[in-house]
């Protein structure tokens, strides 16, 4: 997690924006290799909605984000729109907000505002910008004062190396450590990212590198980071012909 401080008193007359973040900068720093070649150029963006909902599928490369501005009844901006936005949807600028990813094939890169959870800090707009290759962290606190030092938020950037599990409509991913939910189905998931995670339940998909060992009499395995993750009746064949693939079968346990 990156916490954000403010670095002089000041009261914003407009919505603050931090300094401009490179993607492959933010790639290195969680020491993923050949950060340089992910561009926002080529990235599909699921953008979080403002109030924690999703308002679309993943915006594809070369494609204009669609505006969720309401005329017809205006009182419903509040709920849809960022508030006091200084930046505007382009070709090239792209606005998410609460959990949004970036996609290149099946690898994803993940951005989760955490710090306005319980109300305390302002919330967070990512403005991705495709043209330059960075990131910008847009903060609601238009007519805040702040202190020198004030903790104005908290941002977590992972890539998504566990599983994700579907529940309470959502999905959720899991980084080994912490979860995020957002809005998608694992059917959706599991036709995008078949290179890299296998289905074992209907309610999970999972990294098939984390696959430590499997209990097919038990309906379990056990990932790398020690999760025990349920496997249904469905999947155990795709689960047992992907060990006995992986290492001649090594790491596998069935009983």
């Amino acid at each position: 997690m990156t916490c954000f401080n403010s670095n002089k008193a000041y009261k914003a007359k407009e919505n603050t924006c931090l300094d401009p973040v490179r993607i492959s900068t933010l790639l290195s720093e969680l020491n993923v290799s050949a950060a340089e070649k992910y561009n926002l150029k080529y990235a599909w963006i699921n953008m979080g909605g403002w109030q924690s909902w999703n308002p679309c599928e993943e915006l594809e490369p070369n494609t204009k984000q669609p505006s969720l501005k309401c005329h017809l009844l205006k009182q419903w901006n509040q709920y849809i729109l960022f508030p006091e936005s200084r930046h505007e949807i382009s070709k090239t600028v792209v606005l998410g907000q609460f959990v949004s990813y970036l996609r290149w094939e099946n690898f994803y890169l993940v951005f989760a505002s955490v710090g306005n959870i319980d109300g305390v800090l302002p919330p967070v707009q990512f403005v991705f910008d495709r043209h330059n290759n960075t990131v910008t962290y847009e903060l609601a606190d238009k007519g805040k004062e702040w202190q020198e030092g004030e903790l104005q938020a908290k941002i977590e950037v992972f890539t998504a190396e566990s599983y994700f599990e579907a529940r309470e409509k959502k999905v959720f991913v899991n980084t080994g450590e912490m979860e995020y939910p957002f809005y998608d189905t694992l059917d959706h998931l599991e036709e995008r990212l078949s290179e890299r995670f296998l289905r074992c339940h209907r309610s999970f998909l999972v990294n098939k590198g984390k696959i430590s060992k499997v209990y097919i009499s038990r309906n379990t395995m056990i990932l790398s980071g020690g999760e025990e993750l349920p496997l249904s009746r469905s999947y155990k064949a795709a689960i047992k012909g992907f060990m006995s693939g992986r290492d001649n079968g090594r790491g596998q346990e069935a009983v």
